[in-house]
């Protein structure tokens, strides 16, 4: 009977001599975390003795950080008990002789405060390995986590809207878009195993400023040929040269704004001095886009749909997709015109020399948000006020219960500004439902010529051309892909991914991926090599059609067992904390353990068909960990 039910897990159980699967709070999942199972256990040993809270017993019990200490902790001054010292070795010694009753523990070792709890090794084999073989690429995932009610599965799940990546037409893609597009990939896809329903929102800069200064480039120097033979270059070019031709004239409005005199006078003054040149040209543009310009309109709508049919084969090349490519340009009109009248019925909303503004320094804002402007002195929308405004356009198309943002810690004080404005407006309720992960400084990549990567192509060919190098001179590793020449992209995809989501997300991170396209040790190409190792060996060497768990060796694997038997905490930490990097350290820690059970320069010695149960399932939790964290896998069984 298969596990992956409760009359299934109790009968397994059953036959291991373990009675009852002790479900003591709705916080535990027996059906999707193993480790719940101990856990349930102690917590039930726990409360039969000293009549605790089921929570309290449950949050008493943790993961040990070294296996030589134990599989689990259980720290009774959590126990929250209110004993002396003496007293709590006392219930220690009464936990130590009752959790040594059970066949799922060794006795355990009372340690001052601490009691360590192993389990037994006779039992995890024939528990662990059928309860990944039922569950295969599910291990690991959850639904419950994603549920209105974890305790009740009908209740629904929940919703989530995630933007992230979120380039600007004819701008740089920079190091901090593609960390965002990595880390947001992987937040999506760690989501959606653990039971959330997720759209993928790619929220591109189409609209604005940037776009009106964009139509005056094309429209002074534009080419046709150059377009069509590197259109995204091309934009970009044009866009930074009229860009180039700008700055003078916002040089001279800054002189004017930093004179002394009657502030109304100087006002006067920046009016008529952006009423002419490049800078008027430039929001002739913009205004005749907010109006509707058939001409206008055709031209942004030209740019648009060309860079979203472009991005979308290029961020194929990463295993990356969007549900959804939005844009400034589709914010409504009735939305922009709710959060104005909104913050005008709040008394927030204040003109301000002919532009509209919110003082949020006024309004118990924290310190460093200043005034945002909403809409500048010619009447043309800000970028502020159509992200304010997009947050109640996606409530309206997906009533979402939670939706992040995933930018740049340089974006930090326009996203809480985004969310006090929300507050101001008198909706706490989206405020609250908004989270923010950021991330900190990325180093710009530069090529040997002394050029910085301007495009995600840029990027994409940079890591093709590492990862075709390191197969070409790896030729030995290489070969344990199925076909080397065709997994070059995602060989370096992966290289790059490991690469960027290794460190802690609010570190400074370089883009020099010299040490990153390796078969070194904690590295993307090491990971698909392993992989790619297990699933040639699984090819060749499958294990028995009536699988016989008793017969592994428990004492061969008993530190792998203990580690594959984490992935499922291993993968709720990174979702809890939305930092990919100990999911990461836990996959290396795998292949550690791998490497030591079965050297580079051994083939696969004396294996047996128990083995290859060992194996598949190790295979299967590294293929689950890559796919959370939104790595393509190369191999195939």
């Amino acid at each position: 009977m298969a596990t992956d039910t409760l009359n299934g897990l109790e009968s397994l159980l059953g036959g291991l001599n373990v009675s009852g699967l002790a479900p003591v709070a709705a916080s535990t999942d027996v059906l999707h975390n193993p480790i719940d199972i101990y856990r349930s256990q102690l917590a039930d040993t726990i409360i039969g003795l000293v009549h605790s809270d089921p929570q309290v017993a449950l949050d008493a019990i943790q993961l040990s950080n070294e296996v030589d200490n134990g599989d689990l902790v259980i720290t009774l001054p959590r126990l929250r008990l209110q004993k002396t010292a003496d007293e709590l070795e006392e219930i220690g010694n009464e936990l130590t002789q009752q959790v040594s009753q059970s066949p799922l523990f060794t006795v355990p070792i009372l340690d001052g405060a601490l009691l360590r709890i192993f389990l037994s090794q006779k039992i995890l084999p024939s528990l662990l390995l059928p309860y990944i073989s039922d569950r295969g690429a599910a291990y690991g995932a959850s639904s419950s986590l994603g549920l209105h009610d974890a305790s009740a599965p009908k209740s629904g799940t929940g919703k989530l809207l995630i933007e992230f990546s979120s380039p600007n037409i004819a701008k740089k893609f920079t190091g901090a878009h593609l960390r965002s597009t990595l880390l947001g990939a992987h937040i999506a896809a760690l989501h959606e195993r653990l039971g959330w329903e997720v759209t993928r929102v790619n929220y591109l800069g189409d609209w604005g400023k940037h776009i009106g200064l964009l139509a005056v480039g094309w429209q002074r120097s534009g080419s046709e040929e150059a377009f069509a033979a590197d259109p995204f270059r091309h934009l970009l070019d044009l866009y930074t040269e009229v860009d180039e031709l700008l700055k003078p004239e916002l040089e001279a409005r800054k002189k004017i704004r930093e004179e002394k005199g009657d502030p109304e006078v100087i006002e006067a003054r920046v009016a008529e001095h952006d009423a002419k040149g490049l800078n008027a040209e430039k929001d002739a543009w913009c205004k005749r886009l907010e109006d509707g310009d058939p001409d206008a309109v055709a031209l942004w709508r030209r740019f648009k749909d060309f860079s979203i049919e472009q991005y979308v084969q290029l961020y194929s090349r990463l295993g990356v997709t969007f549900d959804e490519y939005a844009g400034e340009s589709r914010v409504s009109a009735a939305s922009i015109a709710k959060v104005e009248e909104a913050l005008r019925e709040k008394g927030v909303y204040e003109e301000d020399h002919g532009a509209w503004v919110i003082d949020f320094k006024k309004h118990g804002a924290i310190k460093g948000l200043g005034k945002g402007v909403l809409r500048d002195r010619t009447g043309l929308t800000s970028y502020l006020l159509r992200d304010i405004a997009a947050v109640l356009d996606r409530e309206e198309a997906h009533k979402f219960e939670k939706m992040i943002y995933v930018v740049s810690a340089d974006q930090d004080t326009h996203f809480k500004r985004v969310n006090k404005a929300l507050q101001l407006m008198g909706r706490e309720d989206l405020a609250a439902a908004s989270q923010y992960v950021n991330f900190g400084h990325v180093q710009e990549l530069e090529f040997p010529d002394g050029r910085h990567a301007a495009l995600l192509s840029d990027f994409l060919d940079h890591t093709r051309t590492v990862a075709s190098a390191l197969l070409e001179t790896d030729v030995e590793r290489a070969a344990r892909f199925d076909d080397p020449v065709a997994v070059v992209d995602q060989v370096g995809a992966s290289a790059l991914m490991v690469h960027v989501l290794y460190g802690k997300k609010q570190g400074q991170l370089s883009l020099d991926l010299t040490e990153a396209a390796t078969f070194d040790a904690n590295t993307g190409p090491y990971l698909q090599y392993w992989h790619a190792r297990l699933c040639s060996f699984l090819r060749t060497s499958a294990g028995p059609a009536v699988p016989d768990y008793s017969a592994v060796k428990s004492e061969n694997y008993g530190d792998l067992f203990r580690l594959l038997a984490q992935y499922p905490d291993a993968a709720r930490a990174a979702l809890r904390n939305m930092e990919p990097g100990p999911l990461m350290t836990y996959l290396f820690r795998l292949l550690n353990e791998l490497s030591g059970l079965l050297p580079e320069d051994e083939d696969w010695p004396d294996a047996s068909a128990s083995d290859a149960l060992v194996y598949a399932a190790a295979r299967q939790v590294v293929e689950n960990g890559m796919n959370a964290l939104g790595i393509p896998i190369c191999s195939r069984i």
